[in-house]
């Protein structure tokens, strides 16, 4: 079905070619019952994923932009999957914005965010060359290997 295609793509042409999608190259470093820790360039990764993986695997982590979360840099985020980056791009769509995050490493992550309510004034809102950090759950990570 095309949920299945969306959420459970099997390889990094599927996942970009249905929707888009951020991925970080990275390597296991760690494996339990239901998750993984992937080592990456912007850091550690914790994915929910109950498929048996070896140690020092190549792997790719997929990330669909609705999936993140952008938080100014003052504000607080306690979980894992944390990245900072700044505000590269905003594309203003009335209902969403459309964010390009540029990541320490050059990387670019694009982030679609609902504008579920209107900014107290001109100050409240995300602006280009602002610090931001992105968040996301390790349900909404996707593992592919290859």
């Amino acid at each position: 079905t095309p949920t299945e295609i969306y959420e459970f793509p099997e390889s990094r042409f599927v996942a970009d070619f249905i929707g888009s999608a951020n991925i970080f190259e990275g390597r296991v470093v760690e494996h339990s019952a239901d998750r993984v820790r992937v080592q990456s360039e912007v850091g550690e990764i914790i994915v929910d994923h109950s498929q048996p993986l070896k140690l020092d695997t190549k792997i790719w982590v997929a990330l669909r932009p609705e999936k993140i979360r952008i938080l100014k840099s003052d504000e607080i985020h306690t979980g894992p999957n944390k990245v900072s980056g700044v505000v590269d791009d905003i594309g203003y769509l009335g209902d969403t914005s459309i964010y390009k995050i540029r990541l320490s490493n050059g990387q670019i992550v694009d982030v679609t965010a609902p504008n579920m309510t209107r900014p107290m004034n001109k100050e409240h809102r995300l602006t280009w060359d602002e610090k931001v950090t992105i968040s996301w759950e390790q349900s909404s990570s996707m593992l592919l290997t290859s």
